[in-house]
């Protein structure tokens, strides 16, 4: 595969990236600026749609919890309508507060102030602009696009914030890792493989839930999910979706399932060797989720603990 053009403050960039952050000067208190509409990249999501940075209202959108209205299909069947979470946040205001502090609202967000700490302003400064952030309480990532602005890709480094210190992080095959094939699905909400855009940014309530147009259906089959009313393998099926890595689509041929939506049949489209079980350089966390949700969604046990006996989605 042909390496990626990026822009030519990128060979300063990444110079500079292998250094402690406190050899770049002046200059933290700067975040880095947004591009204008017409300049950002595929990942970014089109004019007018929702990202977790900000709560408000869009026009036209139902408020007050309202059902928001639905298009459908050729055969008649409804499709998904996803309005973001801060359209769940009217209503459910407590869990929405809760959900945007948490890791899962940080898995991919725009550069901020806060970032300063770490690396957002001296990548500025530098003549590079970071398009977005991943994670951010205990490590972050930085994303730069294409000098075509096609794609996004992953800096080969890693900040964590614990200890202040860097990581260097797949050196050799960095620009051949675009994010959108690689991890774009699970850090975003309402991913599409077609136009590789997204609802909003970061794991939102809907992409755990199901989309808005199912509320109230929590009690059909295909409506949307409540936790406190759904089987073990239900729960743990929502969550493998991202949390079973090291499988591939058996359709698409990428490290996550094609059908993303809250509810649907993980296995039916997404292959994962249980074997792999067996290696012993896998973290502990990583083996712990993969026993977890083989014990319950293969296995069928009844008396293993599910994700939510210890862990909170908010």
């Amino acid at each position: 595969m042909p390496k990626v053009r990026f822009l030519p403050a990128i060979t300063i960039l990444l110079g500079s990236l292998l250094l402690p952050p406190t050899l770049f000067g002046r200059g933290a208190e700067r975040s880095a600026v947004a591009a204008s509409e017409g300049e950002r990249a595929h990942l970014d999501p089109p004019k007018g749609e929702s990202t977790t940075s900000v709560r408000k209202e869009t026009p036209g959108q139902e408020q007050g919890g309202q059902r928001p209205k639905t298009a459908t299909t050729q055969k008649g069947e409804e499709k998904p309508t996803y309005e973001g979470s801060a359209f769940c946040g009217d209503c459910h205001d407590a869990e929405f507060e809760a959900w945007r502090r948490s890791t899962h609202a940080t898995t991919l967000h725009p550069p901020s102030p806060r970032e300063a700490e770490g690396v957002a302003a001296n990548i500025f400064c530098a003549g590079h602009e970071i398009r977005y952030v991943l994670g951010g309480k205990h490590a972050r990532r930085y994303l730069v696009a294409d000098a075509e602005q096609k794609r996004h890709y992953l800096l080969p480094c890693r900040y964590d914030v614990d200890t202040k210190t860097w990581t260097t992080l797949h050196l050799d095959d960095w620009q051949t890792r675009p994010f959108e094939r690689d991890c774009a699905a699970c850090h975003t909400t309402n991913f599409s493989f077609e136009t590789l855009r997204y609802q909003e940014t970061g794991i939102g309530c809907e992409r755990c839930h199901g989309p808005a147009n199912r509320h109230g259906d929590f009690e059909s089959a295909g409506g949307m999910i409540v936790f406190s009313k759904v089987s073990a393998r239900e729960e743990v099926l929502v969550c493998a979706s991202c949390h079973l890595q090291g499988g591939k689509s058996k359709s698409q041929g990428t490290p996550f399932p094609s059908d993303l939506q809250a509810g649907a049949d993980l296995f039916a489209d997404y292959h994962f060797d249980w074997a792999s079980l067996e290696n012993a350089e896998q973290s502990p966390i990583d083996l712990h989720q993969k026993v977890t949700i083989k014990a319950i969604a293969v296995d069928g046990r009844t008396d293993a603990l599910r994700c939510t006996s210890c862990h909170s989605f908010h």
